[in-house]
């Protein structure tokens, strides 16, 4: 019996990693499209700089959480100490509240700055603050499907994923 099941987990399939790949790369891809024939250069402009603060945030503020706790909780259930993995869970999900806040309340306090620096003006600091809410789901999001990846659970990580990404 694999330490998954002992954890009452199903380890059988990683079957959704195919269509997670198409639909992460197909998403992006006809989501692009969609927007270059539709919108303007500036607003395309807009979208594509707003993205790329929000995963430098992401980055930045999840400190390499998600690997290090997929790996712990790896760890742990290989060599058997299955009472531990709760309290991991727990823990790191503390700890990526608190990684997720301070990112939040960070980016809410920068934004001023960031809209002057980037787009020379006010114009698009309400979607800065909107950010946030996108930037505390990302880092939490992401801490948690490590931790199923961690976990073994394949099955759930692939589709919890394929409904993260067609959301968008």
């Amino acid at each position: 019996m694999t330490p998954l099941r002992r954890l009452g987990y199903d380890d059988k399939d990683s079957i959704l990693v195919a269509p997670l790949l198409f639909n992460t790369s197909g998403c992006r891809g006809l989501f692009y499209i969609f927007i270059i024939h539709f919108y303007s250069t500036e607003i395309i402009g807009v979208f594509s700089l707003l993205s790329a603060i929000s995963f430098l945030f992401s980055t930045v503020f999840s400190l390499g959480l998600q690997q290090g706790v997929q790996h712990l909780i790896s760890y742990r259930l290989g060599r058997g100490e299955d009472g531990m993995i709760r309290s991991l869970v727990r823990k790191f999900t503390a700890v990526g509240f608190l990684l997720a806040s301070a990112a939040f309340i960070s980016l809410w306090f920068l934004s001023p700055t960031f809209a002057l620096l980037f787009f020379h003006s006010y114009a698009y600091l309400d979607y800065l603050r909107l950010m946030d809410v996108e930037i505390f789901s990302m880092i939490i999001n992401n801490i948690l499907l490590y931790m199923l990846l961690g976990l073994q659970s394949f099955r759930l990580n692939g589709m919890l994923n394929i409904f993260v990404y067609a959301l968008g």
